[in-house]
């Protein structure tokens, strides 16, 4: 798999957990808003009920509350949570019952003060004070049930915020990665550019002086490239860079390593390698090249300077050795490999 397609599943896959994270944070607002709305709303109905009786035990009727009481308990029993909520069938609609049958003796109490309704009436609020209080007690159950399931789903929503973090650093380490690569190489070719060409040739040089591990370098150039962009335009001639830039990389080794200089100038560094082992790899390079057939029939070919490295070069030093073998091998007729004293 790729590394942008493992970026985009990772990517994917932070989406897809903050929108869990989002949404069970979204429910779980909710229900515990409405939880506290309903402990409240039953707190409400308990001292409305209380009050309403207690009013008319005082002979001062109030039809006002009576009919309050009516609107939030039907408001309540039509609301689509409330039977999740708590035990609605069990509890709720008993109270209702008992509210309905509370009314009925306001009404023969307004009508008749006998002290058996009087009596009725001290039962039922009694009655009634027990069914809002069970009700006010399960919704709190309820709302501390959740609180506690919360604990849990909070611990999976802090390893998905690390999951995240985690998710996020790769993301800034292969972004930061793939700015260097693309700072590196050559925009046109794909291969490496000159400015990380020192570098590696200190480095290399480093190893030969410490290990005494040989290697060759070669410089190159496409005979006659100007007259072939005057003739058939740059396009073409990009054409052409990036083909021979093709046929160098099927041609060396994984450890050789590819620049361009800029325009059509390219350097391969061949470690572990001798100057006769990087002629032979040279003549292949510049071999190929010269059977391949491009556009128009064009014959093609490319001339080559190669230099093997020594313990007193520096990355200045080697890259000029190897510029004047090049000039020696355009000097020479071209399409050939000249090697640096």
């Amino acid at each position: 798999m790729k590394r942008s397609q493992k970026l985009t599943i990772m990517v994917l896959i932070l989406l897809l957990v903050a929108a869990i994270n989002t949404f069970v944070v979204i429910i779980f607002v909710k229900n515990i808003e409405y939880d506290i709305n309903l402990i409240n709303f039953s707190g409400i109905i308990r001292a409305s009920i209380q009050r309403s009786i207690k009013t008319e035990l005082n002979n001062n009727p109030d039809n006002f509350l009576i009919e309050s009481i009516d609107s939030i308990m039907k408001k309540y029993s039509e609301h689509p949570k409330a039977s999740l909520l708590i035990k609605f069938g069990e509890v709720f609609h008993e109270l209702e019952l008992d509210w309905e049958k509370a009314k009925e003796l306001i009404y023969d109490f307004r009508r008749s003060r006998e002290p058996e309704v009087r009596d009725a009436l001290f039962k039922i609020s009694e009655i009634l004070w027990s069914r809002t209080n069970n009700i006010v007690l399960e919704a709190q159950i309820i709302s501390e049930k959740k609180v506690t399931e919360f604990k849990a789903i909070y611990i999976f929503m802090i390893i998905s915020l690390i999951g995240i973090f985690i998710i996020i650093l790769y993301i800034r380490k292969y972004v930061a990665n793939e700015l260097e690569i693309l700072a590196m190489k050559d925009s046109l070719t794909q291969i490496y550019n000159r400015s990380c060409l020192d570098d590696f040739l200190m480095k290399e040089l480093e190893r030969l002086r410490r290990y005494k591990r040989p290697f060759c370098a070669i410089m190159f150039d496409i005979d006659n490239f100007k007259s072939i962009n005057d003739t058939y335009g740059h396009d073409k001639g990009d054409i052409l860079l990036k083909q021979i830039s093709k046929i160098v990389r099927q041609n060396i080794r994984i450890s050789d390593v590819f620049f361009r200089l800029g325009g059509d100038e390219f350097m391969v560094i061949f470690p572990e390698s001798n100057s006769e082992q990087a002629f032979t790899a040279a003549e292949k390079i510049r071999s190929m090249v010269e059977k391949t057939d491009f556009f128009e029939s064009e014959k093609i070919t490319i001339s080559i300077g190669l230099a093997q490295a020594k313990e007193e070069d520096t990355a200045s030093s080697l890259y000029k050795r190897t510029d004047i073998a090049l000039y020696f091998a355009k000097r020479l007729g071209k399409n050939r490999t000249e090697i640096s004293d």
